[in-house]
This record gives structure tokens, sequence and C-alpha cells, in this order.
């Protein structure tokens, strides 16, 4: 294996490392390998659409958690949440290990555009549950005296 694309492996496999770790909050981490360093052009736009789903995520989710930690989002409805939630970070991962593979030639871009598909359906569903609660409920103001 060249040293290039032994790089690029190690590279990925620390961007699922960072994934794992972002379990716990319900973020996702998003890949932060440099499209430059990629040669297939649907890994890096893949790489591109993954990174633009998680960010908008991370911050639906972050407004969404802090409503449920001042209580303006009930117990239901964050539980509710993060089951969804769940369901995208493994979609996001798995997005993330097809695109590897694609890299490096044992999975086909099409099999690849499932997954990814996938990723987008969810993220659809997260954001639909997460958009009217976040929206519609502003966070309590402050106590005057």
């Amino acid at each position: 294996m060249k040293r290039k694309n032994q790089v690029r492996i190690f590279c990925l496999l620390g961007i699922l490392a960072l994934l794992l770790m972002a379990c716990p909050t319900n973020q996702v981490t998003v890949p932060s390998t440099k499209p430059d360093a990629l040669k297939n052009p649907f890994v890096v736009q893949s790489y591109k659409t993954l990174f633009t789903l998680a960010q908008t995520y991370n911050a639906a989710w972050l407004t969404f958690r802090q409503l449920h930690t001042d209580g303006v989002v009930s117990d239901a409805d964050f539980q509710a949440g993060q089951k969804i939630a769940r369901q995208y970070r493994q979609a996001n991962s798995d997005a993330v290990d097809a695109l590897i593979q694609v890299e490096n030639g044992t999975l086909s871009q099409d099999q690849a555009q499932v997954m990814i598909g996938l990723a987008m359906s969810i993220n659809g569903q997260i954001m639909a549950y997460l958009g009217p609660r976040v929206a519609k409920k502003p966070p309590p103001l402050p106590a005057t005296n």
C-alpha cells in the first residue's frame, strides 16, 4: 500500500473515532479530512454533503438540548428526539464508512450513495422533528428584579 493511501486511511479512521466520541451528547463530528487529499470526486462531494448535514444537525440539536435543560422542552419530546438522533448518528457513521470503502475501491459509488441517501433522509426526519420545537419555543426570559 502506498504511503499516501495509508495516510488517507489513517485520517478517515480518525474521523470515525471522533464520530464515536461524539455519541454521548448526540452531536455528530463531521469529516475533517481536507477534500483535496481525496482523489475520487464522488467522495469529495459526498464529504461536503455529510459536513453540511452534520453542521445543520449539530446546530439544531444543541438548541434543542438547551431548551430541554431550560425546561422548555418536555422529557418526552427530548427522548423522542434522542431516538431519531441516534438513528441519524448511525446513518452518518455508516455513510462515512461507505466513503472510506469507495476511496479504497472496496465499495461501489452506487452502494455508498444508498448509505448517504439514508443519512440525508434521517437528517430530514430529525430536522422536521426538531425544527418546530426549536422555532416555537423560545428560551425563557431572564428574571428581572
